[in-house]
């Protein structure tokens, strides 16, 4: 080892002597010279690092803080300890472990306070321009290096370092970049090989990843210590000693200076009083709840009967009710449905749950209460589908006996539950109203055309169809009430600083936790964010479709996650961590919901339509030429294509006909058929059914 360290030093002389730049292969080929020879004494040095860093992540949560400071703590004494250690090496004067960890703790007070010195004018260089930033960051690079090797203190070591630097700016720069590239391939190349082979074998545990990375950071951490340490004697070697003692610079105290005032001034900024910030939407949002909440005081309430119908609902597995509610006509034959034993059980165990249900559906009003929690509202949604597959089931045995009327009624049912389910406080509310009515709306469409159904049935039909609309909680109103349960989210990230959801079990995990702090400026600004989205997304909503598909939501994303470092920025954008990952959360469902509104709109239009033209052809004998013959006596007005504002396309050939709305991409396509929107290729066709 003592013939590795001569050999160090002997080329530290040479270097001394030539007061060349050492270049990027030369750093490479001492800097290993170094490592190869020394390792054992290196490693020792760092290895109380390793072992703090790898043991924190086994700590309860409860003492992080405490976990916090000890590793803050050893890392720097780590720090200190290794410079120490690989000058004297240099030197040709290695010291013993035990010596470097003492000059670690000797010098941690000195070092602390350049350490602070640094980041002060660094970080205020960044707030006021990122290049700032940047340059000053690079001028005091080597601040610690001259409190270590040359025993210099206080903001001489700024002074020092820019010297060295000046001029060699980009050099110190790239140099140890470069390097650090390099040891990093060659450091964690071998691990990642390892990886790989075991991750197509057995399982790589969890614990090893922790190991093998906080090692591979270690190693990096010693290679380039070793990389500044020869930068910085070489530096020192060609500036000449007489900087070592030169007074701060004019340059320097200004950076330090303003560094510090900025820094301070966004603190008094931070933790100055302000009166929180009162969202106008959140005021509308609660005043609309409270509305409906008066509207349902003095009358009865659809949603107290919906309740006493889970308490005594008797289900199926899902599985089975879809596969009994989604038989076709066929299966009505030859006594099918009396004779299926397990089905006409299924009927008789849930006789309350459907008094009830057929209870609640004639109520005009409905108004679910307010849930806190999800795992409570996604049970209940689920089984108001299953109450959809109960009526469905009840009017298909209506159907086998002729009862078509009894049948309608049935359908006609589950379009109103799915109504009244939309009226809640989540999104997903109306976006299980949305599948509960097609359910419904597509059985009306099927019983309809058969011949032996009642002219009176299908007036009926209209007739309650038409009520139904117009009772319908619109998708804006759904959006207002939703805004209160994305401020409740808002709120509990800043309160508890984690948010508990399916594949992000832990938010902290996705955002450092000092970014989620609870200053009220990121709250505020947050909420800030979120009101002017939903805002925005109100009017989208309430706009005709064809002018909704231009405005383009995606730019509070990209405001979220822009990358500008500004002062000013700071000030509005701190929060950007929270907004960019609700927003990715929510946009994509906020957009399609509105399409899948206007979607259920064009059903519920058409369907109308279709029981219009059957009871005009039973009447005339033959189909209508145009739709607009339907008008008055079938029709008040004629249902608009809300996808286009325009009327639905309607043709007729000889004895048959097509009606179908233009769909998604507003074009008439010929009535080119399509069934869902799962899939981009959907939505270039019509809607029709």
């Amino acid at each position: 080892m003592n013939s590795g360290s001569l050999s160090a030093s002997s080329e530290s002389q040479e270097t001394l002597a030539a007061k060349k730049l050492l270049g990027i292969g030369e750093l490479l080929k001492r800097s290993w010279s170094v490592i190869k020879n020394n390792v054992m004494i290196l490693l020792g040095i760092a290895v109380l690092y390793l072992v703090v860093a790898v043991g924190v992540e086994y700590i309860p949560e409860t003492f992080s803080i405490f976990t916090f400071l000890v590793t803050i703590l050893i890392s720097m004494v780590t720090f200190i300890g290794l410079i120490f250690a690989i000058n004297n090496i240099l030197e040709g004067n290695p010291v013993s472990i035990k010596e470097s960890y003492k000059i670690g703790f000797k010098k941690i007070l000195p070092y602390l306070w350049i350490s602070v010195l640094v980041c002060l004018a660094t970080f205020g260089g960044f707030l006021l321009l990122i290049i700032p930033g940047i340059i000053f960051a690079i001028w005091f690079l080597f601040a610690p290096y001259v409190l270590i090797i040359k025993d210099t203190r206080g903001i001489s070591t700024l002074a020092i370092s820019r010297q060295l630097v000046k001029g060699n700016w980009w050099y110190v720069l790239g140099a140890p970049l470069v390097c650090g590239i390099v040891y990093g391939i060659c450091i964690y190349a071998p691990f990642g090989i390892l990886h790989v082979l075991l991750t197509f074998g057995l399982k790589f545990p969890d614990d090893l990843y922790v190991l093998v990375f906080q090692i591979s950071s270690g190693l990096e951490m010693i290679a380039l210590i070793v990389v500044y340490v020869l930068m910085f004697r070489n530096l020192m070697a060609i500036k000449g000693a007489d900087i070592v003692c030169s007074p701060p610079k004019k340059a320097t105290k200004i950076a330090v200076v303003i560094g510090v005032s900025v820094t301070c001034l966004i603190f008094i900024i931070a933790i100055f009083p302000r009166k929180p910030y009162e969202s106008p939407l959140l005021k509308e949002a609660h005043a609309l709840r409270a509305k409906l909440e008066v509207e349902i005081q003095s009358k009865p309430n659809a949603a107290d009967d919906y309740f006493k119908a889970m308490d005594v609902y008797i289900r199926f597995s899902s599985k089975k009710e879809k596969e009994l509610s989604r038989q076709h006509d066929d299966v009505f034959k030859n006594g099918w449905i009396e004779e299926n034993k397990e089905l006409r059980e299924y009927l008789r165990k849930n006789q309350n749950a459907l008094q009830y249900l057929d209870s609640g559906i004639k109520k005009k009003l409905c108004l679910l209460p307010r849930t806190d929690k999800f795992d409570q509202l996604l049970p209940e949604l689920a089984v108001c589908r299953g109450f959809a597959r109960l009526k469905i089931i009840k009017g298909k045995l209506y159907e086998s006996q002729g009862q078509y009327e009894m049948a309608m009624n049935e359908y006609l049912g589950v379009m109103k539950l799915g109504k009244d389910v939309a009226i809640g406080e989540a999104l997903i509310h109306k976006l299980v109203s949305i599948a509960i009515e097609s359910v419904g709306l597509r059985r009306v469409r099927e019983i309809a055309q058969k011949s032996d159904v009642l002219d009176n049935t299908l007036k009926e039909a209209v007739a309650r169809i038409n009520d139904i609309k117009s009772h319908e909680f619109k998708i804006a109103d759904t959006y207002k009430m939703e805004f209160i349960s994305v401020v409740s989210m808002i709120d509990m990230v800043y309160r508890e600083g984690y948010m508990k959801t399916k594949g992000i079990k832990n938010i902290k995990k996705v955002v450092p936790m000092r970014q989620i702090n609870r200053w009220p400026m990121k709250h505020d600004n947050t909420l800030k964010l979120f009101d002017r989205f939903h805002r925005d997304l109100i009017k989208k909503v309430n706009s005709p479709y064809p002018e909704s598909v231009k405005v383009d939501l995606n730019k509070y994303l990209y405001e979220a996650e822009k990358g500008n470092f500004g002062f000013f920025w700071l000030l509005k954008n701190i929060d950007n961590p929270i907004g960019k990952l609700l927003l990715s959360m929510l946009l994509p469902a906020l957009e399609r919901a509105n399409e899948s509104a206007v979607r259920s709109e064009a059903e519920a239009n058409l369907t109308i339509t279709i029981l219009a033209i059957e009871l005009y052809k039973r009447e005339k004998g033959q189909y209508p030429k145009n739709i607009d013959g339907l008008v008055p006596e079938y029709l008040q007005v004629i249902p608009e294509d809300p996808f286009t504002t325009k009327s639905l396309i309607y043709k007729k050939d000889n004895d048959k006909y097509i009606l179908y709305s233009c769909g998604v991409d507003m074009d008439d396509d010929g009535g080119k058929t399509i069934y869902t929107y799962k899939i981009p290729e959907d939505r270039n066709g019509d809607l029709m059914f």
